[in-house]
């Protein structure tokens, strides 16, 4: 899993959208393809894991989660240090 403490500095300009959505997903930072890949992990409001893969990012980061409801995604370099995080509504 992607780690974060107390100590760790998130970088606020991670952006999802649309928020809510429908679905579908964009994760986008005005410097991602600096990143190369990113971690991506989705945890429900009850901790629970619902989404985790690796994203190249020389191209546009998407995901897609089915059930509506409030999560948390957590983006983490190759090493699974944490970059950002999200909160964002699925309707």
């Amino acid at each position: 899993d992607i780690r974060i403490d107390e100590h760790t500095q998130l970088d606020p300009r991670w952006r999802g959208y649309p928020i809510p959505s429908t679905g579908p997903l964009a994760i986008d930072h005005p410097e991602l393809s600096s990143f190369g890949s990113v971690a991506i992990q989705v945890f429900d409001l009850a901790g629970r894991k619902v989404y985790a893969e690796i994203h190249d990012c020389n191209q546009p980061i998407s995901i897609h989660i089915e059930a509506p409801g409030q999560y948390q995604v957590l983006i983490g370099d190759a090493n699974l240090n944490a970059l950002g995080m999200l909160k964002v509504v699925i309707q």
